[in-house]
Protein backbone atom coordinates (compact mmCIF):
# COMPACT_ATOMS: atom_id res chain seq x y z
CA UNK A 1 0.00 0.00 0.00
CA UNK A 2 1.44 3.43 -1.14
CA UNK A 3 1.40 6.14 1.54
CA UNK A 4 1.18 9.63 1.45
CA UNK A 5 3.47 11.93 3.37
CA UNK A 6 1.83 15.16 4.06
CA UNK A 7 3.70 18.39 4.65
CA UNK A 8 2.77 20.13 7.70
CA UNK A 9 2.67 24.14 7.50
CA UNK A 10 4.96 26.16 9.19
CA UNK A 11 3.40 27.83 12.41
CA UNK A 12 6.34 30.89 12.06
CA UNK A 13 3.90 33.87 11.90
CA UNK A 14 4.42 36.06 9.10
CA UNK A 15 5.79 38.67 11.95
CA UNK A 16 8.39 36.14 13.70
CA UNK A 17 9.82 36.26 9.64
CA UNK A 18 10.17 39.39 9.55
CA UNK A 19 11.32 39.80 13.16
CA UNK A 20 13.65 37.07 12.41
CA UNK A 21 14.96 38.89 9.15
CA UNK A 22 15.44 42.91 10.32
CA UNK A 23 19.07 43.46 10.67
CA UNK A 24 20.44 42.62 13.86
CA UNK A 25 22.88 44.99 15.79
CA UNK A 26 26.93 44.03 14.10
CA UNK A 27 27.81 43.56 18.39
CA UNK A 28 26.82 45.33 21.17
CA UNK A 29 27.85 48.61 22.07
CA UNK A 30 28.23 50.65 25.00
CA UNK A 31 26.75 54.35 24.40
CA UNK A 32 28.94 55.75 26.89
CA UNK A 33 32.14 54.56 25.06
CA UNK A 34 30.65 55.72 21.79
CA UNK A 35 30.49 59.32 23.29
CA UNK A 36 33.72 59.80 24.80
CA UNK A 37 35.34 58.46 22.26
CA UNK A 38 34.24 60.92 19.68
CA UNK A 39 34.89 63.55 22.19
CA UNK A 40 38.48 62.28 22.67
CA UNK A 41 38.90 61.75 19.17
CA UNK A 42 37.81 65.45 18.72
CA UNK A 43 40.34 66.73 21.22
CA UNK A 44 43.34 64.71 20.33
CA UNK A 45 43.04 66.13 16.02
CA UNK A 46 42.45 69.89 16.99
CA UNK A 47 45.39 69.39 19.43
CA UNK A 48 47.64 67.68 17.42
CA UNK A 49 47.00 70.05 14.67
CA UNK A 50 46.58 73.14 16.74
CA UNK A 51 49.01 73.36 18.95
CA UNK A 52 52.66 71.94 17.53
CA UNK A 53 54.08 74.08 14.25
CA UNK A 54 55.16 71.16 12.24
CA UNK A 55 57.45 73.77 10.58
CA UNK A 56 60.08 71.09 10.54
CA UNK A 57 57.38 68.90 8.58
CA UNK A 58 57.01 71.49 6.65
CA UNK A 59 60.75 72.28 6.09
CA UNK A 60 60.78 68.39 4.94
CA UNK A 61 58.40 68.48 2.64
CA UNK A 62 59.48 71.88 1.02
CA UNK A 63 63.34 70.27 0.20
CA UNK A 64 62.11 66.57 -1.30
CA UNK A 65 59.36 68.46 -3.18
CA UNK A 66 62.66 70.62 -4.69
CA UNK A 67 64.50 67.73 -4.93
CA UNK A 68 61.42 65.94 -7.19
CA UNK A 69 61.27 68.73 -9.38
CA UNK A 70 64.60 69.65 -9.96
CA UNK A 71 65.24 65.97 -10.69
CA UNK A 72 62.47 66.37 -13.22
CA UNK A 73 64.52 69.05 -15.34
CA UNK A 74 62.21 72.20 -13.70
CA UNK A 75 64.33 75.20 -12.09
CA UNK A 76 62.71 74.92 -8.86
CA UNK A 77 64.92 76.68 -5.94
CA UNK A 78 63.40 77.75 -2.37
CA UNK A 79 62.02 80.98 -2.06
CA UNK A 80 64.26 83.72 -0.46
CA UNK A 81 65.21 87.54 -1.24
CA UNK A 82 65.58 86.79 -4.69
CA UNK A 83 62.06 85.71 -5.67
CA UNK A 84 61.19 88.86 -3.37
CA UNK A 85 60.16 87.31 -0.03
CA UNK A 86 62.95 87.37 2.91
CA UNK A 87 60.17 85.63 4.89
CA UNK A 88 57.18 84.42 4.44
CA UNK A 89 54.36 87.29 4.11
CA UNK A 90 52.73 86.76 7.21
CA UNK A 91 49.64 88.24 8.42
CA UNK A 92 46.98 88.08 11.68
CA UNK A 93 44.96 85.53 9.94
CA UNK A 94 47.59 83.64 9.67
CA UNK A 95 47.88 82.90 13.20
CA UNK A 96 44.69 81.82 13.89
CA UNK A 97 45.28 78.04 13.85
CA UNK A 98 48.95 78.59 13.63
CA UNK A 99 48.67 78.12 9.76
CA UNK A 100 51.56 79.57 8.54
CA UNK A 101 54.65 81.56 10.48
CA UNK A 102 57.52 84.20 9.44
CA UNK A 103 59.76 81.68 8.76
CA UNK A 104 57.31 78.64 6.79
CA UNK A 105 59.41 77.54 3.95
CA UNK A 106 58.53 78.10 0.09
CA UNK A 107 59.18 76.73 -3.10
CA UNK A 108 60.17 79.01 -6.12
CA UNK A 109 59.95 78.18 -9.94
CA UNK A 110 62.04 80.26 -12.41
CA UNK A 111 59.76 81.30 -15.06
CA UNK A 112 56.15 80.83 -13.21
CA UNK A 113 53.90 83.67 -12.87
CA UNK A 114 53.52 82.89 -9.10
CA UNK A 115 56.82 84.02 -7.15
CA UNK A 116 55.97 81.75 -4.46
CA UNK A 117 54.11 78.16 -3.30
CA UNK A 118 54.41 78.33 0.46
CA UNK A 119 54.21 74.61 2.03
CA UNK A 120 51.96 75.99 5.18
CA UNK A 121 50.44 73.62 7.85
CA UNK A 122 47.35 72.17 6.07
CA UNK A 123 49.87 71.51 2.94
CA UNK A 124 51.58 69.09 5.23
CA UNK A 125 48.47 66.69 4.79
CA UNK A 126 47.86 67.09 9.07
CA UNK A 127 44.64 67.72 8.93
CA UNK A 128 43.38 64.08 7.61
CA UNK A 129 46.67 63.19 9.78
CA UNK A 130 45.37 64.29 12.94
CA UNK A 131 42.28 62.54 12.93
CA UNK A 132 43.51 58.99 12.28
CA UNK A 133 46.01 59.41 14.50
CA UNK A 134 43.31 60.33 16.98
CA UNK A 135 41.78 57.47 15.70
CA UNK A 136 44.83 54.99 15.86
CA UNK A 137 44.64 56.22 19.76
CA UNK A 138 41.39 55.11 20.40
CA UNK A 139 40.52 51.98 18.56
CA UNK A 140 40.64 49.37 20.88
CA UNK A 141 42.47 46.21 19.62
CA UNK A 142 42.22 42.50 19.90
CA UNK A 143 42.82 40.75 22.90
CA UNK A 144 46.31 38.52 23.26
CA UNK A 145 44.98 36.38 26.07
CA UNK A 146 46.17 32.75 25.76
CA UNK A 147 43.45 30.54 25.19
CA UNK A 148 42.74 28.68 28.50
CA UNK A 149 43.84 24.97 26.87
CA UNK A 150 46.97 26.72 26.10
CA UNK A 151 50.29 26.14 28.18
CA UNK A 152 52.07 29.31 28.50
CA UNK A 153 55.48 27.62 28.77
CA UNK A 154 54.72 26.05 25.10
CA UNK A 155 54.39 29.75 23.41
CA UNK A 156 57.05 31.75 22.37
CA UNK A 157 58.42 34.65 24.98
CA UNK A 158 56.86 37.08 22.93
CA UNK A 159 53.77 35.47 22.56
CA UNK A 160 53.50 35.41 26.63
CA UNK A 161 54.77 39.20 26.27
CA UNK A 162 51.35 39.82 24.37
CA UNK A 163 49.32 38.04 26.55
CA UNK A 164 50.98 38.90 30.21
CA UNK A 165 51.19 42.62 29.18
CA UNK A 166 48.59 43.71 26.68
CA UNK A 167 48.59 47.27 27.93
CA UNK A 168 52.29 47.54 27.12
CA UNK A 169 52.15 45.87 23.88
CA UNK A 170 48.66 47.70 22.61
CA UNK A 171 50.66 50.85 23.05
CA UNK A 172 54.14 49.39 21.53
CA UNK A 173 51.60 48.81 18.61
CA UNK A 174 49.62 51.89 18.25
CA UNK A 175 52.96 53.94 18.26
CA UNK A 176 54.37 51.52 15.75
CA UNK A 177 51.28 52.04 13.31
CA UNK A 178 51.34 55.54 13.63
CA UNK A 179 55.21 55.72 12.83
CA UNK A 180 53.93 53.28 9.52
CA UNK A 181 50.98 55.45 8.71
CA UNK A 182 53.41 58.88 9.53
CA UNK A 183 56.11 57.68 6.89
CA UNK A 184 53.42 57.15 4.04
CA UNK A 185 51.24 60.43 4.44
CA UNK A 186 54.78 62.42 4.48
CA UNK A 187 55.74 59.91 1.64
CA UNK A 188 52.33 60.45 -0.48
CA UNK A 189 51.83 64.14 0.21
CA UNK A 190 55.21 65.36 -0.87
CA UNK A 191 54.56 63.45 -4.07
CA UNK A 192 51.18 65.26 -4.22
CA UNK A 193 52.66 68.61 -3.92
CA UNK A 194 54.95 67.69 -6.26
CA UNK A 195 53.01 66.75 -8.91
CA UNK A 196 50.40 70.23 -8.26
CA UNK A 197 53.63 72.46 -9.16
CA UNK A 198 54.28 70.04 -12.01
CA UNK A 199 51.39 70.27 -13.54
CA UNK A 200 51.57 73.79 -12.71
CA UNK A 201 54.63 74.83 -14.39
CA UNK A 202 53.63 72.53 -16.90
CA UNK A 203 50.49 74.58 -17.61
CA UNK A 204 52.28 77.61 -17.63
CA UNK A 205 55.32 76.83 -20.03
CA UNK A 206 53.15 75.16 -22.28
CA UNK A 207 50.84 78.26 -22.72
CA UNK A 208 47.86 76.25 -21.09
CA UNK A 209 46.06 79.85 -19.48
CA UNK A 210 42.90 79.08 -20.49
CA UNK A 211 40.45 78.89 -17.87
CA UNK A 212 40.97 79.01 -14.61
CA UNK A 213 44.02 79.81 -13.52
CA UNK A 214 46.67 77.06 -13.58
CA UNK A 215 46.91 76.79 -9.86
CA UNK A 216 43.21 76.67 -9.37
CA UNK A 217 43.26 73.42 -11.61
CA UNK A 218 46.28 71.76 -10.27
CA UNK A 219 45.70 72.16 -6.69
CA UNK A 220 42.00 73.27 -6.51
CA UNK A 221 40.16 70.98 -8.11
CA UNK A 222 42.43 68.08 -8.06
CA UNK A 223 42.42 68.57 -4.55
CA UNK A 224 39.13 66.70 -3.90
CA UNK A 225 39.62 63.51 -5.76
CA UNK A 226 43.04 63.14 -4.70
CA UNK A 227 42.38 63.98 -0.11
CA UNK A 228 39.39 61.33 -1.11
CA UNK A 229 41.47 58.52 -3.03
CA UNK A 230 44.59 59.59 -0.41
CA UNK A 231 41.95 58.80 2.27
CA UNK A 232 41.15 55.57 1.40
CA UNK A 233 44.93 54.43 1.26
CA UNK A 234 45.29 55.74 4.73
CA UNK A 235 43.15 54.16 6.16
CA UNK A 236 44.13 50.40 4.22
CA UNK A 237 47.47 51.04 5.29
CA UNK A 238 46.12 51.44 8.95
CA UNK A 239 43.75 48.70 8.83
CA UNK A 240 46.65 46.58 7.27
CA UNK A 241 48.38 47.34 10.41
CA UNK A 242 46.48 45.74 12.61
CA UNK A 243 44.25 48.85 13.82
CA UNK A 244 40.58 48.47 13.08
CA UNK A 245 39.69 52.32 12.75
CA UNK A 246 37.05 51.23 10.25
CA UNK A 247 35.64 48.86 13.28
CA UNK A 248 35.45 52.00 15.29
CA UNK A 249 34.35 54.46 12.73
CA UNK A 250 31.39 51.76 11.94
CA UNK A 251 30.15 51.47 15.63
CA UNK A 252 29.86 55.53 15.53
CA UNK A 253 27.55 54.93 12.38
CA UNK A 254 25.68 52.04 14.30
CA UNK A 255 25.63 54.00 17.58
CA UNK A 256 24.21 57.34 15.61
CA UNK A 257 21.25 54.72 13.27
CA UNK A 258 20.36 53.12 16.39
CA UNK A 259 20.20 56.44 18.23
CA UNK A 260 17.81 58.17 15.51
CA UNK A 261 15.40 55.20 15.38
CA UNK A 262 15.25 55.21 18.93
CA UNK A 263 14.35 58.65 18.78
CA UNK A 264 11.63 58.58 16.63
CA UNK A 265 10.20 55.72 18.32
CA UNK A 266 10.14 57.85 21.43
CA UNK A 267 8.40 60.54 19.33
CA UNK A 268 5.88 57.80 17.74
CA UNK A 269 5.16 56.94 21.33
CA UNK A 270 4.85 60.41 22.52
CA UNK A 271 2.05 61.41 19.45
CA UNK A 272 0.14 57.93 20.47
CA UNK A 273 -0.70 59.41 23.91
Amino acid sequence: MATVSVSKKSTTSPEESITYLREKKPRPYNPWWIVTSILVVTTISIALYVLPDWLFLAYWTRDLVVGILQFMGYPAHYTGAADGFATFPWSPQWGAFGEAFPNTPGVSIDGSEYPAYWIVKACTGFQAGAILIALIIVTPLKSKSLPADVDPALVSSYRRFQANHQTLYNMGKKFTVIGIFWFVLFVTNTIRIAFHLWLVSGFELFGFTFGPYPFAIAHDELAKPIGFFGTLLFAWVIEKSGVPIIDTFADWLDAFFYGVKGSLSWVKNILRI
